[in-house]
């Protein structure tokens, strides 16, 4: 199985470079994440997909590796709290490898029943607004997986203010089976 997970990385790294170049050409500064040291990062903002409006979200052995190789370069994760969908079993992956992961709630969700309680760090603020702005302050990079509106609405606020030169961090995006094609083509 660590071989197929190379395997991944690598194709996930060569899908990466492709992004990157799209990106470059639109004059965004994007950086290859996923790599042995991120760029020096010690805080990682990850979006993806939380779950299906209550549905369960298949994960596969290669997402939940991804929460293990994190805890394994003691990168601590930063992300929206919850415990639901593949956010919440890649926050119990690095958990469970013995990673620090930081979880950021709006109190609508608390109140919703959906936060994470067995996180290194639970941080419950007003609003959405104040999640995003929390987890901005607390990463080094931020990368995107495939996910919803919530995920793209995210990647564009992180890569805009790399644009507008808010900040200078590393923003990534991993376009997983063409997932951002159309988004790369726009």
């Amino acid at each position: 199985m660590p071989g197929q997970v190379d395997a991944w990385m690598a194709t996930l790294n060569a899908r990466m470079a492709e992004v990157r170049e799209t990106l470059v050409r639109e004059h965004m500064l994007v950086e290859v994440i996923f790599r042995e040291t991120l760029n020096g990062a010690e805080y990682l903002s990850w979006f993806s997909m939380q779950g299906g409006g209550g549905e369960p979200v298949e994960t596969s052995p290669h997402d939940l590796d991804l929460g293990q190789k994190l805890a394994a370069r003691h990168i601590t994760l930063v992300y929206g709290g919850g415990n639901v969908g593949l956010m919440g079993a890649i926050a119990d992956a690095a958990l469970a490898a013995g990673g620090t992961v930081i979880g950021v709630i709006p109190q609508a969700l608390v109140d919703r029943e959906v936060a994470h309680r067995g996180l290194t760090d639970l941080r419950m603020v007003p609003s959405m607004h104040d999640r995003k702005a929390l987890m901005a302050n607390l990463s080094d990079a931020f990368i995107t997986l495939p996910g919803g509106l919530g995920t793209l609405e995210e990647l564009c606020e992180v890569a805009i203010w790399t644009q507008l030169g808010v900040h200078q961090k590393a923003v990534g995006l991993l376009n997983v089976e063409s997932f951002y094609d159309g988004l790369l083509g726009f």
